[in-house]
């Protein structure tokens, strides 16, 4: 059988890298309810083995199934943690099992690898000998499997990359040393660790964080023992006058364990040692486990040991570490990654992660030194040495002291009115400040303390320390809520003054101090590091009762009547910056639509005088065509409409082309039908039409018919068929402002049409000819083309190349009316008549127009025309004459010289007689030279249209089709007919082929007549 040192049971979703976690106690409660809080899907399966175990129950085994896995325990109570899926909610896949076998390799669902897994590799494959194991495995970036073997040149364990995949592994558990590990991802992606024990006599330890440094000091004792400072210590702490001088005097070296379950008693049946990555053991002694954290200690939330007062849990032990001494003199230990390992009494080992730092820190050339921080906040009780969380979320520490002997120090009040005032005294610890009598009305108190400190090399320091504290105003209101939507301009939140509960004197202490507000809010990022976001940070701004602004004065009053209330204004596009730090990226500044803790303060220098805080709540406007739609000309029924360039078979598409957009951006696209239909192999749900985000891609190939059986994605035809997809967007240039925008879209072609003669028209009356006539030339009966889709449709397109060239074309003559004798005359070769009205125009004056007989008719001329002898009225050439000044024939086209120039009053006269009986006269023709340009076919056709008969065979009796391909059609010759009808019609098609892959056939009808 195979001796499985370690087993990793691997299942479903996705991820690629691990973390360490902050553990703590109460027989694994902590540790399952922090995978509570990552999993929350599996709220209900994590409680119920937070019962269990809290119970004394113990893991039997962890079998996978689908999505999950299955947890049994002692009892025989099974539990389904399930619901660990990928990105897209697919399932999580089967699990694969990791271990090392009796020769100690790695072997793969039972398959031996070429990995190597122990400490010390021995002859003939025997297993190793110093008992070390290999890491376990884990996920790289690019999701594939990664395995420790042994380097038998440097004694360690290195990372080795293997060939398997692990993509879609969201999960995993380690069994080793009698304990299992679950690996669970949370919905960031980072795996959290928690530890349960695989029997009733397993105990497991572990580091209390991530990151544990444990520094032990020493020095050699040299006091000055005739110094003020001196004498009063040893009269203070009469043992230092029994430390020998030049011995070797330590202090530190506290290394804190965590222990589970609870019920384990650390005594004098376990040993302890450390451990570095190579196996080797330091020179460092561990020994006398004490319950509890080390004095004064506890973690914070990154996972780091921090100096401040804390309550010991009960399953935190403090073990002591010491370098061996070596001729006189403490080992020099320099700061190394080491694992805590404990053994009981019957031989089970249990082992930290490699989570502690141990070194050694000479204190022997090191003076002592006072540092007064010189604030700290009110409580009754002050430990004066200990750090407290200021406002700005800091440590901050009212005295500090370097290099000390810890305990040996002495702290005294020296202002008698300041202790009688405020009844203050020092407790026994000699390090808290108690205050029996703070002010009610103050803001802050004085206290004026002398620390005598000592050294742990004997050196002595002295120092007076001014400390200020500070106390806040308690309010009876309270600072509302507030809820807003983003409009993306400046919005001004408010509150009234008279909400928060002040008293007048309460009020004033607060307006005379320096009143902020900050919006900020917490969460954790994609390395699962916790980040405080900060909205606003800034002065508030007050307001009389008509919403003017007003300003409180030194002298108690207000600049423009009394404020009624203050705020603050926010803007989703852009954010007040506190500071410019690597710890709060620029991205992380930005409004974003979520919940923002308000903090109202106001400060006396470093004095908090007030505070209070509310909620606000910000919410983005609901997506409306005023700030993103489809382009109108691109949609049709709803669906964007897209023609897209083609390439090869493949037809692609810029998706923001498509859009209006104001006031949001798009940050990405998404294929909301990609991979659903997963097992239909009729459907193209596995072809992504938008594979990089940005762009749309289908392709042209083939039809369903044409695929038939054998299906493959990239081979389907995508034209014509609807598609869900959904654009990324955010609003105000702000990119925390994050929502989406769903539409649909089609890929058409821009000259496929379903009914044919809607786009392109044939004249049938060009198409009839007599047997043994000339050619029918179909080219010639094409009368339209239009594009059916895309920005162009309904514009005109060349079916053919047409090449250009100059010919002879007869147009009208204006300068040549047909006349007889000096008259002009129409199409009907009558004379024109001049309209009454005209005659002024003509030159007629007015006088003799007024005396004209009713029934006097007069007719245009060739040329002028006299009247009575005193009255001329022009003829044609006088009004050509003024026309050739505006008009020419342009390449056979009759047209202003110059469309921009202004016509003078005669021209403007002329023109309009010009136009009003030119469309009466008759003129003669003339030839011009036309020059024509080469008008190429569509680029977007596939070649040149070609013919076909719709039933070829009944079409050979009456046409000979030799000349198909140049799209002329000539009948057959009389004497081959065989029938003698006086009638036949042929129907056709002309086949338009397209680049996106469509064949249209515009059907018609060849006419042949006979003459018989």
């Amino acid at each position: 059988m195979r001796k499985k040192y370690l087993s990793a049971l691997l299942f479903g979703a996705l991820l690629f890298a691990s973390t360490g976690t902050f553990t703590s106690c109460k027989d694994y409660d902590d540790d399952i309810s922090n995978l509570q809080e990552q999993i929350t899907s599996n709220k209900d399966a994590i409680a119920a083995l937070q019962k269990l175990v809290g119970e004394g129950k113990w893991v039997t085994s962890i079998s996978p199934i689908e999505n999950g896995f299955t947890v049994t325990m002692s009892d025989g109570t099974t539990t389904e943690v399930k619901g660990i899926n990928g990105a897209d909610g697919a399932a999580g896949k089967d699990g694969t099992e990791w271990s090392i076998g009796e020769d100690g390799y790695w072997y793969m669902d039972g398959e031996k690898t070429d990995h190597y897994a122990l400490g010390t590799k021995g002859e003939d494959g025997e297993d190793g000998k110093d008992g070390l194991t290999a890491p376990a495995p884990f996920i790289n970036a690019d999701g594939y499997w990664v395995v420790y073997e042994l380097d038998e040149a440097t004694g360690e364990f290195v990372a080795t990359t293997t060939e398997v995949p692990a993509q879609g592994t969201s999960a995993y558990v380690v069994e080793k040393d009698g304990v299992y590990i679950l690996h669970i991802a949370n919905e960031s992606g980072v795996f959290q660790d928690v530890t349960l024990p695989a029997s009733a006599d397993v105990f497991v330890v572990d580091a209390p964080a991530s990151s544990v440094n444990v520094i032990f000091q020493y020095a050699k004792w040299n006091p000055s023992t005739t110094n003020k400072q001196y004498e009063a210590l040893v009269k203070e702490f009469p043992e230092l006058a029994e430390i020998e001088k030049d011995s070797l005097v330590k202090q530190g070296g506290n290394l804190p364990l965590l222990v589970n379950p609870a019920s384990v008693e650390l005594n004098d049946k376990y040993t302890f040692s450390l451990q570095n990555v190579k196996g080797e053991t330091p020179k460092i002694t561990v020994s006398n486990p004490v319950k509890g954290l080390p004095e004064g200690t506890s973690v914070n939330r990154y996972g780091q040991m921090t100096t401040r007062s804390s309550e010991s849990d009960a399953c935190f032990w403090t073990l002591s570490v010491a370098p061996e001494i070596e001729k006189k003199q403490y080992v020099q230990i320099t700061s190394e990654a080491v694992s805590l390992v404990v053994e009981n009494e019957l031989g089970k080992v249990s082992k930290t992660p490699f989570a502690y730092s141990v070194a050694s820190e000479s204190l022997s050339g090191k003076d002592v030194s006072i540092q007064a921080w010189g604030n700290a906040k009110y409580a009754s009780e002050i430990d004066l040495l200990a750090a407290y969380e200021n406002d700005y979320g800091y440590d901050e520490y009212p005295v500090t002291i370097k290099n000390g002997y810890n305990g040996y120090h002495i702290i005294t009040l020296t202002n008698d009115y300041e202790v009688e005032r405020y009844g203050l005294s020092i407790a026994e610890d000699g390090k808290t400040l108690k205050i029996a009598n703070m002010p009610s009305d103050a803001s802050s108190i004085t206290v004026h303390l002398n620390v005598i400190a000592l050294g742990l090399n004997g050196s002595t320091a002295t120092q007076d320390v001014t400390l200020t504290i500070s106390q806040e105003i308690a309010a009876a209101g309270a600072l509302a809520d507030q809820n807003i939507t983003f409009d993306g301009k400046d919005q001004k939140l408010t509150w009234k003054i008279a909400d928060l509960g002040l008293s007048a004197v309460e009020l004033d202490k607060v307006l005379k101090g320096y009143v902020n507000m900050t919006a900020t809010r917490e969460y954790y990022d994609d390395r699962d590091q916790e980040v405080k976001a900060i909205a606003y940070n800034g002065a508030v701004t007050f307001y009389n009762e008509k919403g003017s602004v007003t300003s409180y004065t030194a002298d108690g009053t207000w600049s423009n009547g009394a404020a009624v209330t203050f705020g603050i204004t926010i803007n989703a596009t852009s954010t007040t910056l506190p500071f410019n730090t690597p710890d709060y990226p620029t991205a992380e500044r930005w409004v974003a639509p979520t919940e923002y803790t308000i903090t109202l303060t106001s400060t006396e220098g470093a004095t908090i005088v007030y505070s209070a805080e509310a909620t606000l709540t910000t919410a983005l406007p609901e997506v409306t065509d005023s700030f993103i739609r489809l382009a109108a000309g691109y949609v049709e029924n709803d669906v964007l409409q897209i023609t897209g360039d083609v390439s090869g078979t493949n037809v692609s598409y810029n998706l923001r082309d498509a859009f209006v957009l104001n006031g949001v951006n798009i940050i990405d696209f998404e294929d909301l039908d990609f991979d659903k239909e997963e097992n239909d192999k009729a459907s193209t749900a596995h072809y992504n039409w938008t594979p990089d985000g940005q762009n749309l891609e289908v392709n042209t190939w083939k039809t369903k018919q044409e695929v038939g059986s054998s299906w493959s994605a990239a081979e389907w035809n995508q034209l014509y068929t609807t598609r869900n997809l959904r654009a990324n967007i955010y609003f105000f240039g702000n990119p925390n402002n994050k929502t989406t925008f769903d539409f649909q879209a089609t890929v058409k072609s821009t000259i496929y049409s379903e009914e044919p003669t809607s786009v392109i028209t044939i004249d049938g009356t060009k198409l009839v000819s007599n047997y043994g006539g000339d050619a029918i030339k179909v080219k010639d009966a094409i009368t339209k083309a239009v594009y059916a889709a895309g920005t162009k449709k309904g514009q005109t397109y060349s079916l053919f190349t047409t090449v250009g060239g100059t010919k002879p074309v007869n147009v009208t003559n204006y300068d040549s009316p047909k006349f007889d004798g000096d008259y002009v005359i129409s199409s009907s070769s009558l004379p024109v008549e001049i309209d009454r009205a005209d005659l002024t125009k003509l030159g007629m004056s007015v006088k003799t127009y007024i005396g004209l007989g009713a029934n006097e008719k007069f007719y245009l001329t060739t040329d002028a025309q006299t009247y009575k002898t005193t009255e001329t009225i022009i003829g044609w050439s006088e009004i050509m004459a003024v026309i050739n000044t505006i008009y020419h024939y342009n390449n056979g086209t009759w047209e202003l010289i110059n469309k921009d120039a202004q016509l003078t009053a005669e021209q403007t006269l002329y023109k309009e007689l010009f136009d009003k009986y030119s469309a009466k006269i008759a003129f003669n023709i003339m030839p011009v030279n036309v020059t024509t340009q080469t008008a190429n076919r569509s680029e977007d056709l596939a070649g040149d249209p070609t013919l076909e008969f719709a039933d070829k065979n009944e079409a050979a009796k009456y046409v000979n089709t030799n000349t198909l391909g140049s799209f002329e059609i000539k009948p057959l010759a009389e004497d081959q007919l065989t029938v003698d009808p006086k009638e036949v019609k042929i129907p056709m098609y002309l086949v338009v082929k397209d680049n996106w892959g469509m064949t249209m056939k515009v059907p018609f009808d060849l006419t042949i007549k006979t003459t018989k």
